[in-house]
């Protein structure tokens, strides 16, 4: 009952200022190119998630939004930064994401959380690109975390946007 592939990235650059909610202008300039990349890496996704807005920041939302907004598709931010293991289990219990292609923009702090609840295993992590340890490495913002689904069983990939 698993989606086809999953695609998970960090949101984009983040300004200065650590009170700043929104993205930097190099941020802003990658949601733009997102907003075209996307689409040519993964064809017609089928879902677009993000963490929800706070009063800490927007980034995940400000980079889906262009996106979002070509696609004429629905963002959907319902599940909170620290929300990620309800998101991974609604993925991959219900059926209306059976099959299907979709679109995870988080917080650095909890993809690799997230990639673990959806069964990525913990090794593999380990070794992806863009990693300290088990932690997404904070100066990182222009990888693709492909999860697929497709065979049966879960296989990951770490692969850089362009």
């Amino acid at each position: 009952m698993a989606p086809r592939q999953l695609v998970i990235l960090r949101h984009a650059e983040k300004p200065d200022d650590p009170r700043d909610p929104d993205l930097s202008p190099e941020g802003d300039a990658r949601a733009q190119m997102l907003a075209t990349l996307i689409p040519r890496r993964f064809p017609n996704p089928d879902r677009l998630f993000c963490a929800a807005r706070s009063r800490h920041s927007n980034r995940p939302y400000d980079t889906l939004a262009p996106l979002a907004q070509a696609l004429g598709m629905a963002l959907d931010e319902r599940y909170a930064d620290d929300g990620y293991a309800e998101l991974a289990a609604d993925l991959l219990q219900k059926p209306k994401y059976a099959d299907k292609l979709i679109v995870i923009c988080w917080h650095h702090g909890h993809i690799p959380d997230l990639a673990l609840s959806l069964g990525v295993a913990q090794a593999a992590l380990a070794a992806a690109p863009g990693m300290v340890g088990l932690g997404w490495d904070p100066t990182v913002f222009d990888r693709f975390w492909i999860l697929d689904f497709s065979n049966g069983r879960i296989s990951f990939s770490s692969v850089l946007e362009q």
